[in-house]
Formats: structure tokens, C-alpha cells, sequence
């Protein structure tokens, strides 16, 4: 199988083309447009180290970059760093596809090692940039651990540069793109922990206080189950690694993760559902589905997500979320930043013609969907929070009828921020106000 085919109640519960090959190599020259990688039909090639980020093209994207270049960060090593380690997308656009990777020339593979030899200097001469942000409101003790992961994690990262390189050397295309996601997604939790602060107010209504914030990033490892006969004895079958964006999607991710450590998701089964779009219908694996949702113990009504798309603000210059009404064309030209056709992508699911009405249910696209125009007529109308990093191949396999065994938060839920009793009376302000 080929790499990148693989690579209810409280208590309860690279898809990759052609263009690669051009996007991978055009990342080389220094050139960046405000409108993304497209102008019309031409390729726009993108420069990590500017201030503007878009996530165009989205075919062939890997989730570990998409999560790299979600991060609202400048830190010029990092970047640096990035751009190297993707040079080895022309070898993965060529692995593939099916082509005959063993007639790329021997300057190709020396290239690549030569970029990582470039990544180990960056990080031996610029370690204090990458080292975690300080903060004066932390205890000494949290700051110490916190210095301990970094070292894990930075000693990690080398590791991996120096295995692309290995691999390079004796051009084992495998183990060299095996380590090149691994390496990507390393760097990408050493640039999280390098931010001092989140980056921006959320401006979703009153109406949505009660749902918890997700303040960074969060690791989710859902196992799932499937019957094996008349008994129902069940057995494992699979498992998938999720990281929950809280940079693009604060409410929608928070929701997600606090719905995970509460155990809501465990043996809830797998359902297909259909999305109408203008292009045709488009059958999505959704999980979490348990009667009409998750029932708040705070409010004791049904917990409603808004509608949360990431957008790039032109009058700004930055990346922040819109919520609801705000997302409708009439209301705004801004540009979205992310896009299902982003190999991994993982949606909140809502009913059909209730763009605010998520509560529990998400969803994810097989890796041949992501090739289908259709699914652009997602990107407005339903809110990305995550990506998978782990057990894409598995996607294909899953079926109506299996289970969610369990879902369990393994990193991040300190970023974690759920209400306060102090909060009560605004919430019942907000009641009052509708």
C-alpha cells in the first residue's frame, strides 16, 4: 500500500496529484500573493517566512504542514526549518504517483541531504529561539517541565533530520517520508510551545460562553471496534491520531476535546450520512452521533456549536476565525485559509440547513474524496478543526456499524478552558437575551 494511503450522556459517551511535483518545487522561489497560491489558473509559489500564509494549493498538502502553517507564528528558524524539510515533497509527489522514483537523479537525494545538514546548523545556532516562551504566571515547576519536553522534543527533531538524511544517502524513499511527516509534525509542537500568548479574542455571541475553549493544540487517539458476528463480540480494527487546531477553530476543537475527556464518544457507532452541495452528494463517515447531541450539565439544554471558519482578514493582514452569519458571502470577501481538500481534514458535522447547529457529531473525508471539486462546497459550510496525523489508510476501512471504542485526550488538555461557576450569572443573562 502506498505511504500516504497509510502515513450521549455525561459519563458516556496525501491524497496527492501531479501539482505537488510543481507546488514542491516552486516553494523555492520567493514569491508570496495576498490571494493565496492561485491567480486565476497559475500556480503562485509560497514563501513560509512571510507574514501571509495560505494554505493554497490544498491537494497534495500534507495535515502536518497544514498544521505548521496554521501556526500563528513568525519565528524565522522555524520556518526556516519547514522549508527545508519540505524539499523532500518533489520525491514524495514522484512515490505516489506511481513514478519511477529510482531514475530521480542522485542531485535530487543529495539536495535533500544537504537541507537537513542546513536544519541541524539552524537548530544548534538558533536552540534559544525555538525553546518555549516564558511566562511569568506560570509556576517554576510548570516551567522546568515544560523545558524538559522541549529538550525531548528538540533532541527528537535532530534525530529525524539526521534519519531524512540517512535515508537520503542510501535513498530509501520509505523511511525518508516516514520521517520527514514525523519531523514536521515535531517541529510544529516545538513552534506551539514557542508562543507567549493566544492570538486573538474570540468573537462568537453570548450564546456559545458556555462552550469550552480549546487554547492551543490537542493530540486525540480514537480507537475503533466492529462487530464480528451474530454474538457481537467486538474487535479492534484500527486507530487514528487527530491533532485539534484551537488556532483555527477555539470553539469547534475545545467542544470536540471536552466531549473526548468525558468519555461521550466511547461506543457510539459510525453512521453515514449524506451532504447535499450544488456539485452533487457527498457520503461522509460521521461519528459521535447520540440522539439530537451532548446535553450541557451547565445549561441543561443541548450544547450547540456555531459555524467557525478560519479567514484570512485582508484589512488586518491576519488569520481569525468568523462565526455564523459572519461567514455569509454578502457579509464578507475575505478568503478562507483552510480547505477539505487538505488530506486529513476533520469537520464538525451539523444538520442540513442549520449551519449553527453542531453539537457532537464530526466527520472526515476518505482520501479519494479530497480529489473531487465537490468537495469545495464544504469549505464555507462547515467548520475544520483538526487534522489527521495517524491512520489515514485506515479511513478507507471504516463502516457503518463500527464503534468508537474509545477516544482519549493524550496531549494538550491543558490547553483545555472550560467555564467557571462565576460565569453562571452571565449565562443566564445571555438566556434572558434570547
Amino acid at each position: 500500500m502506498k505511504l500516504e494511503e497509510q502515513t450521549g450522556l455525561i459519563g458516556r459517551r496525501d491524497f496527492a496529484s501531479l501539482f505537488v511535483l510543481t507546488a514542491s518545487f516552486a516553494q523555492w522561489t520567493p514569491h508570496v500573493s495576498a490571494k493565496g497560491w492561485f491567480d486565476g489558473e497559475r500556480p503562485i509559489p509560497f514563501n513560509p517566512d512571510a507574514e501571509v500564509r495560505p494554505l493554497d494549493p490544498y491537494v497534495g498538502l500534507l495535515p502536518q504542514s497544514a498544521l505548521l502553517y496554521l501556526l500563528p507564528s513568525n519565528n524565522k528558524p522555524l520556518r526556516q526549518i519547514q522549508k527545508q524539510v519540505e524539499r523532500a515533497n518533489a520525491l514524495r509527489a514522484s512515490y505516489i504517483l506511481d513514478a519511477d522514483y529510482t531514475a530521480i537523479s542522485g542531485e535530487v537525494w543529495e539536495n535533500i541531504a544537504q537541507a537537513c545538514q542546513a536544519c541541524l546548523a539552524t537548530l544548534d545556532g538558533f536552540r534559544s529561539q525555538l525553546e518555549p516562551a516564558f511566562s511569568a504566571d506560570a509556576p517554576a515547576e510548570v516551567q522546568v517541565l515544560r523545558n524538559e519536553i522541549f529538550a525531548a522534543r528538540y533532541d527528537k527533531l535532530k534525530q529525524l533530520l539526521q534519519d531524512i538524511e540517512s535515508a537520503a544517502g542510501s535513498k530509501n524513499i520509505t523511511e525518508l517520508l516516514t520521517a520527514q511527516e514525523d519531523a514536521l509534525l515535531t517541529l510544529g509542537d516545538i513552534g506551539e510551545a514557542t508562543l507567549s500568548n493566544f492570538p486573538y479574542e474570540i468573537s462568537a455571541k453570548k450564546q456559545y460562553d458556555t462552550v469550552p475553549r480549546l487554547f492551543g493544540r490537542a493530540k486525540v487517539e480514537l480507537v475503533f471496534e466492529r462487530p464480528t458476528g451474530e454474538d457481537e463480540e467486538l474487535q479492534i480494527v484500527g486507530n487514528i491520531t487527530i491533532i485539534a487546531d484551537g488556532f483555527s477553530a477555539p470553539i469547534t476543537a475545545g467542544n470536540f476535546v471536552d466531549l473526548c475527556q468525558r468519555g461521550f464518544y466511547n461506543e457510539l457507532p459510525l453512521i453515514e450520512n449524506n451532504i447535499m452541495t450544488d456539485k452533487g452528494t457527498l457520503n461522509v463517515t460521521v461519528g459521535g452521533t447520540y440522539r439530537n447531541g451532548f446535553i450541557d450539565p451547565i445549561t441543561g439544554q443541548l450544547r450547540r456549536v456555531p459555524l467557525e471558519i478560519l479567514r484570512y482578514n485582508i484589512a488586518t493582514q491576519k488569520q481569525t476565525p468568523r462565526y455564523g452569519s459572519a461567514n455569509s458571502r454578502v457579509v464578507t470577501k475575505d478568503p478562507i485559509v483552510q480547505s477539505f481538500r487538505i488530506s486529513g481534514a476533520v469537520g464538525m458535522y451539523h444538520p442540513d440547513g442549520d449551519r449553527n447547529g453542531g453539537s457532537s457529531q464530526f466527520f472526515f473525508l476518505p482520501p479519494e474524496l479530497h480529489r473531487s471539486k465537490t468537495v469545495d462546497q464544504l469549505n464555507e459550510n462547515y467548520s475544520i478543526f483538526g487534522y489527521i496525523v495517524a491512520g489515514k489508510d485506515f479511513i478507507s476501512e471504516l463502516k457503518p456499524g463500527d464503534q468508537i471504542k474509545s477516544a482519549v485526550v493524550t496531549e494538550g488538555l491543558e490547553n483545555l478552558r472550560k467555564i467557571k461557576p462565576s460565569f453562571w450569572k452571565t449565562l443566564v443573562d445571555t438566556f434572558k437575551e434570547e
